[in-house]
C-alpha cells in the first residue's frame, strides 16, 4: 500500500462553506479542477 503522501493532492484547493454555489462555479473554473472540498473555520467539511 502506498504511503498517503503519495496519492494525496500537495496543494488541495477549498472554497468556504459559505460561498454561493455561483462563486463556487466561477473558482472551480478559475483553478480548471473537477473536484474540491469545501471548508468551513480552518475545518474541511467535504
Amino acid at each position: 500500500m502506498p504511503a498517503i503522501k503519495g496519492v494525496m493532492t500537495p496543494f488541495p484547493y477549498s472554497v468556504d462553506a459559505g460561498a454561493s454555489v455561483a462563486d463556487a462555479q466561477a473558482f472551480m473554473r478559475e483553478q480548471v479542477r473537477r473536484t474540491g472540498g469545501v471548508s468551513g473555520g480552518g475545518d474541511d467539511a467535504a
